[in-house]
């Protein structure tokens, strides 16, 4: 459901293969906002191991 709502919002796109359907996001805007939640969340801080 989540999905078929952003899909219909044309922020993610979707390719079937098969039995399996893949999602990409399509909207610049929530591209930005991913990379900046990447940056805040999920980078490791300079010098930072393992």
């Amino acid at each position: 459901q989540q999905l078929g709502v952003l899909r219909d919002e044309a922020l993610v796109t979707t390719r079937r293969e098969g039995k399996q359907i893949f999602y990409s996001i399509a909207s610049s805007k929530a591209m930005a906002v991913m990379q900046v939640l990447y940056q805040l969340y999920c980078e490791k801080p300079n010098g930072a191991t393992s």
